[in-house]
């Protein structure tokens, strides 16, 4: 509750920074998770030989080249979409991150029963 007053008192005086704030988290939580659920799979499926080559990024990892462009395409994704928001075809990549979300939310649960996934799936 005290998280959600302080949220209120932002939102009340500063309803400008709490709307950056939210679109900050939403595209670096988006961007992760596009990654993880979205590209790098799709990577792995066209270019299998990327997950076995290393890349080095500086100060930062070394990691595969898959998960490198993978990070790369979702990072590119976000980006587009920041800057594309008002249009009139942003609202696909903004739902494309939203279920990406909603997926890795419900994978992170780990549930037995598909049909209770699919109830909490469809209720968000």
């Amino acid at each position: 509750t005290v998280g959600l007053l302080v949220l209120y008192g932002f939102a009340k005086y500063h309803a400008r920074y709490v709307v950056f704030f939210m679109l900050g988290i939403f595209s670096l939580i988006g961007c992760i998770v596009a990654t993880q659920l979205g590209t790098h799979p799709l990577l792995q499926y066209l270019a299998p030989s990327w997950e076995n080559r290393q890349v080095t990024i500086p100060y930062v990892c070394t990691t595969t080249v898959a998960h490198a462009c993978a990070a790369a395409i979702s990072g590119w994704l976000v980006l587009w979409w920041l800057t594309a928001r008002h249009s009139g075809y942003a609202w696909l990549l903004q739902d494309f991150f939203a279920v990406f979300i909603c997926c890795q939310f419900l994978l992170a649960l780990r549930m037995s029963s598909i049909k209770v996934s699919t109830v909490l799936l469809v209720s968000f």
